[in-house]
């Protein structure tokens, strides 16, 4: 059965104006956010490794109930790891049609959601790397453009 299991994340994103800007091509998913109230104002920047595929959507925490993982384990203001998954299954039977398809290729996919006050993120990954930089998003991002690999 497919359910949603609360994952340690740290820096803890704000539970108010979160403002997660996704960054993606085709080399790869970098997320940054608004961390949690401190004194100096910091983002959270994750990098997700092979991202497979993702989906950002504005399901906020006022619709949240009406998710397919709401009361098996997906909370607000949470982040989650999705076990037995429907989608990452559903993508790997479409990639199943493939002459050189792999199965032992996809074992170390997950299915991570990400639930913000505003907006949700769904990344089917290998894994995850989270950093915290000082400054606002918008500097952050602005310094951040020339280390992306586009």
């Amino acid at each position: 059965m497919e359910r949603a299991r609360v994952i340690a994340w740290e820096p803890k994103w704000s539970a108010g104006a979160t403002c997660p800007v996704v960054l993606a091509s085709d080399r790869g998913l970098t997320l940054l956010y608004n961390v949690a109230l401190e004194e100096e104002e910091s983002v959270g920047v994750v990098t997700f490794h092979r991202d497979r595929a993702h989906r950002f959507s504005g399901i906020n925490d006022e619709i949240l109930s009406g998710h397919p993982l709401y009361g098996k384990g997906l909370d607000p203001y949470s982040a989650h790891e999705v076990e037995n998954s429907a989608w990452l299954k559903e993508l790997q039977k479409v990639h199943s049609v493939h002459d050189r398809y792999d199965p032992t290729r996809w074992a170390s996919v997950k299915h991570y959601i990400l639930c913000f006050h505003d907006d949700m993120l769904e990344v089917l990954a290998d894994g995850f790397t989270v950093e915290k930089r000082s400054g606002t998003v918008k500097e952050v991002l602005t310094g951040f453009v020339p280390e992306l690999a586009i």
